[in-house]
């Protein structure tokens, strides 16, 4: 049974690992996605109602449509307004 502890103990750290890598990308996936994945279309944010539920701002083809979701998947959408992205402003000459 001595043996078998280093591996034991070996197993329970590999899971606890692959338990905090699950973690960190359940919580940050949305800015994982934003800063990888680029496209067409483009979830600007969102935020959690509970219970499940969640407000996200997505960005298609220049509209900004607010969606409504929850675990059964999209149940509202509304579209807010056609994104239009200035270009930033030069620097001030000195």
């Amino acid at each position: 049974m001595a043996g078998y502890a280093s591996e034991i103990v070996g197993l329970v750290l590999f899971f606890a690992g692959l338990l905090a890598v699950a973690f960190v990308l359940m919580r940050f996936r949305d800015k994982l996605n934003r800063r990888f994945v680029s496209g067409v279309i483009a979830v600007r944010a969102t935020a959690d109602l509970g219970s499940g539920a969640r407000l996200a701002v997505v960005e298609v083809d220049g509209l900004r449509v607010l969606c409504g979701l929850d675990r059964s998947g999209v149940q509202t959408m509304q579209v807010l307004s056609k994104a239009t992205e200035e270009p930033p402003c030069p620097p001030p000459v000195v």
